[in-house]
């Protein structure tokens, strides 16, 4: 079908505003029905052909996002805390700060920079958390009673740092890599407090560390819960069975200098 030249030049004239209307309200069912009819199914075709001209030309910009990246990571970090990463999308980032999902990828380049940025303000809230532990004593069971309270309190938060499928498994001494300063922290403490050497400091973290950790999953799932009582009282015996294995020097005979931390580079 050909079009009038008069239809033709209104479709040129319209084009770019309907193309920031595609870009700002993009709704596939309103396009199928749209596109039945077959002038605005003309000015679409000359949309597109302005668009691939302009962008030739390097004239025609992205729509602009009314929000900053800092607002936007901070909307989805909050979707984070109550319902998990993995609800973290678009469309209902769109919806929360009300406006059109569209312009959000003027700020990132796709979803997984946003869940990236996410992460990288998980980790902040953590490290806070448990740095708190040095203003009480014991200070290592503190680190591990403060590890247990953020499972509980936090428990999306600690499924997206430390629940979250990996491409490619590691290695135990790769994984406290990411934890950062408060491992060399704790083994420093571990070494003054209960006069050990660097090698045992680090053996009796990593095994209590693990008895910890498998506790903050248990509480992070809500698959059994424990009093305040019970978790101070399951961390102490931990702690003291290590440590009287390592200082009697048994642990040697079973090899648990494999689970052996490396020093923070």
């Amino acid at each position: 079908m050909m079009l009038h030249r008069s239809v033709k030049q209104e479709a040129t004239k319209y084009a770019q505003i309907f193309y920031v209307f595609l870009a700002y309200s993009y709704n596939s069912v309103i396009i199928k029905h749209m596109l039945h009819n077959s002038v605005i199914k003309h000015v679409f075709y000359y949309a597109l052909c302005y668009f691939q001209n302009k962008r030739r030309e390097g004239n025609i910009m992205p729509p602009k996002s009314k929000y900053t990246k800092e607002e936007v990571v901070k909307v989805a970090y909050e979707m984070t805390r109550e319902l998990g990463v993995d609800a973290v999308t678009t469309r209902e980032i769109g919806k929360r700060i009300g406006a059109s999902p569209t312009p959000i990828f003027t700020l990132f380049r796709n979803m997984q920079e946003v869940k990236e940025e996410v992460r990288i303000l998980a980790w902040k809230q953590y490290e806070q958390y448990i740095s708190d532990a040095l203003n009480y004593t014991p200070v290592f069971k503190q680190f591990g009673i403060r590890m247990i309270e953020f499972a509980k309190k936090e428990p999306k938060l600690f499924q997206l740092l430390y629940m979250q499928e990996r491409e490619e498994s590691r290695t135990f001494e790769e994984m406290t890599k990411e934890i950062g300063s408060s491992v060399d922290t704790c083994i420093e403490i571990i070494k003054r407090d209960y006069d050990l050497e660097e090698n045992e400091a680090r053996i009796l973290f990593s095994q209590v560390w693990l008895f910890t950790f498998s506790l903050c999953v248990l509480l992070a799932n809500k698959v059994c819960t424990f009093s305040e009582q019970e978790i101070s009282r399951m961390l102490t015996v931990e702690f003291q069975a290590e440590l009287r294995l390592i200082k009697s020097g048994q642990y040697k005979e079973l090899n648990l200098s494999v689970t052996e931390i490396p020093k923070g580079e």
